[in-house]
């Protein structure tokens, strides 16, 4: 399942900006995203942060724990996919190794039987791939 953490926030920006134009015109970006933030039960930054911050390493465990709970009792895996260097906006949230080893020991703590780094390794950093290779040693699978 996919937790993009980093562009995750960009697109959840690009996202609100959709619907608050259409289906919630009643209501400004930051209550758009509130009500998006409650019905999904997150508990992220506001709508003017989110695309400079991405979403948290925090976002990461919640969703993943959801995942893994879901998922017991079947044999069903959870790997979820954390993106690294997944291009966004120059002045938008970029991929570091700190924020990669978060989001990766994140799934793995919350139950994930493993990870997969998205989205195609041309595109991935050496450093970022090494905050992902920090975390498994760290968390001890590796």
């Amino acid at each position: 399942m996919v937790m993009y953490h980093n562009c995750g926030g960009e697109r959840m920006a690009s996202y609100v900006d959709s619907v608050e134009q259409h289906v919630y015109s009643d209501m400004d970006k930051e209550e758009a995203l509130r009500l998006h933030y409650e019905v999904l039960n997150y508990a992220e930054r506001g709508y003017e942060q989110i695309p400079f911050t991405g979403l948290s390493s925090d976002y990461v465990r919640r969703e993943a724990e959801r995942a893994v709970k879901g998922a017991a009792g079947t044999k069903t895996q959870i790997w979820p996919g954390i993106d690294i260097d997944i291009p966004t906006k120059l002045e938008n949230s970029r991929s570091t190794p700190l924020g990669t080893k978060g989001a990766v020991l994140a799934a793995l703590k919350a139950g994930a039987q493993g990870v997969l780094l998205s989205r195609k390794y041309s595109e991935m950093r050496l450093a970022n791939l090494a905050g992902a290779g920090e975390a498994v040693k760290e968390f001890g699978a590796g």
